[in-house]
C-alpha cells in the first residue's frame, strides 16, 4: 500500500486489520524483476550494495504494519539457517531514516533495512502509479535478477528458500498473489471499497444498517470519524469498540449474547462520530433500553516520568493507525490517552492518562497482561501506578 493512498484512507477511516493480505503486484513469477530504488541504507549495511548477481529475499514492510512486525522473528530464522554472501535479505520501506530508526530500537531486524523515500520501488512493484496496495509481500529474486516466488513473508516455508537458492522455482510455479487465497469469502478490497464507496456517496449523508451476520467470527472492521463497518462483531464488541464501553463493564441479554452483527453506519452531517445518536439507533433496532450503575474497578494511572523517551511522530498529517502484531499493538501518530484509551479496550484494564499532552507518538506495547503494558508504557518513560476509579456498569434490557 502506498504511503499516498494509505494517508487518503486513513484520513476518512482508522483500519483495524485482523489478519494478513495483499493486493496485486506487478511482479511475477518467471519474469524480470522490476527495478529496487534505495534512498537510504539504514540497518546491517553491507560493504558490497550492488544487488546485480545476488539472490534477494524482498521485504516490503513499514512501522505501523502490524503483520510486518510480526514477521520478523520468522524472517530472522530463515536468514539464519539460510546464509551465503550472495543471499540479501532486503527490508524495505517508504519511510523517513529517522522513522524506521526509532522502531529498529525496539524490532531486532537481521535483515538489511533500507528505505526508497521517493516511493518509486513501491510503484515497480504495484501498479506503477499508485504502488503497493497492501503490505508485507515478500518477493523472491535470483542472482540473474528473475522473479522466482511471490507471497506473504508467513508463507516463505524453508522449503520454498531451499527450492530458491537451488533454482527449483520456475515460471511454472503459480505465485501466492495470482491465487489470493484468503481467509475470508469475500475479497478484502471489494470489502473495503463498499465502505468507500458509502463515504464518497454525497446523495446518501446518513445512513444505518444493523444486521445479524451469518460468520461465526468477526472479520473486519473499519471505524472512522463519521463511518463505522464492522462484520461479525458481538454486541459486546460493537459497544465496546464504537461506543468506548469496556465488555467487562457491559451486561447484555442473554438472547443476545452469542449473536453476531454486521453494522454499516455513516453520518457525514455531523463534524465527529455521534456516539449519543448512534447508540439511539442501535438500542431501537434491537428493542432494547439502558440502565447505569456506578461501580469501583481496579486500574492504572499513567504519568510522564521521562519525558526524553518520547519521541514524537514522523507520520504526515491526518495519518493515524493501529495495528497487531502478534502480541503486541502498533499505534502510529496516536497520543498518550487514546493509546491508553484503546489499550483499555483490549485488556479490560482501565489505562487512564493524568496529563493533556495532546503529542501524538508511535507506540509498540506488548498486550499480553496488564504486567506487560505497564513494562512497555514504562520503555517510553510513562509510569503505571495501580489505582481504583469509578466506572459506569452498563445494563442492556429488553424494552418489552
Amino acid at each position: 500500500m502506498t504511503k499516498n493512498l494509505l494517508t487518503a484512507i486513513c484520513s476518512a477511516l482508522m483500519i483495524l486489520i485482523s489478519g494478513q493480505v495483499f493486493a496485486q503486484t506487478s511482479a511475477k513469477a518467471g519474469e524480470i524483476a522490476p527495478e529496487i530504488h534505495i534512498t537510504d541504507w539504514i540497518e546491517n549495511v553491507p560493504d558490497d550494495k550492488d544487488l546485480r548477481g545476488k539472490y534477494i529475499v524482498l521485504e516490503f514492510w513499514a512501522t505501523w504494519c502490524g503483520p510486518c512486525i510480526a514477521a520478523v522473528p520468522h524472517m530472522n530464522e530463515l536468514q539464519k539457517e539460510f546464509n551465503s554472501s550472495d543471499l540479501y535479505y532486503l527490508s524495505i520501506s517508504d519511510e523517513p531514516v529517522e522513522k524506521i530508526k526509532r522502531t529498529l530500537k525496539r524490532v531486532d531486524f537481521k535483515s538489511i533495512v533500507v528505505t526508497d523515500q521517493t516511493g518509486q520501488t513501491h510503484k515497480n512493484y504495484g501498479d506503477k502509479v499508485e504502488g503497493l496496495q497492501a503490505i508485507p509481500l515478500t518477493v523472491l529474486i535470483d542472482n540473474k535478477g528473475f522473479v522466482k516466488w511471490v507471497g506473504l513473508p508467513t508463507q516463505l516455508t524453508r522449503k520454498v528458500m531451499a527450492d530458491f537458492l537451488e533454482d527449483k522455482n520456475d515460471a511454472t510455479r503459480t505465485s501466492t498473489v495470482e491465487r489470493k487465497k484468503l481467509n475470508s469469502t469475500e475479497s478484502p478490497k471489494k470489502e473495503f471499497s463498499d465502505i468507500m464507496t458509502l463515504l464518497q456517496d454525497k446523495n446518501t449523508p446518513y445512513y444505518f444498517n444493523l444486521q445479524e451476520s451469518e460468520v461465526a467470527k468477526k472479520s473486519k472492521m473499519a471505524v472512522g470519524m463519521k463511518a463505522i463497518d464492522m462484520k461479525g462483531y458481538t454486541l459486546e464488541e460493537i459497544f465496546e469498540q464504537v461506543l468506548s464501553i469496556n465488555k467487562q463493564n457491559l451486561k447484555v441479554p442473554d438472547a443476545l449474547k452469542d449473536k453476531r452483527f454486521n453494522l454499516m453506519y455513516k453520518n457525514s452531517n455531523d463534524d465527529a462520530l455521534n456516539k449519543i445518536e448512534l447508540e439511539q439507533k442501535l438500542l431501537i433496532e434491537l428493542g432494547l433500553t439502558k440502565k447505569i450503575e456506578v461501580i469501583q474497578v481496579k486500574g492504572y494511572e499513567v504519568s510522564v516520568k521521562d519525558s526524553s523517551l518520547l519521541e514524537k511522530t514522523m507520520a504526515e498529517k491526518g495519518f493515524t493507525a493501529k495495528s497487531d502484531a502478534d502480541n503486541k499493538t502498533l499505534f502510529t501518530s496516536y497520543t498518550i490517552k487514546n493509546t491508553l484509551d484503546e489499550i483499555s479496550k483490549d485488556i479490560a484494564v482501565p489505562f487512564r492518562f493524568s496529563g493533556d499532552d495532546k503529542t501524538q507518538y508511535d507506540f509498540i506495547i506488548n498486550n499480553t497482561s496488564a504486567a506487560e503494558i505497564v513494562s512497555s508504557l514504562k520503555s517510553y518513560g510513562l509510569e503505571a501506578t495501580a489505582k481504583s476509579f469509578r466506572t459506569e456498569q452498563v445494563e442492556l434490557k429488553s424494552a418489552k
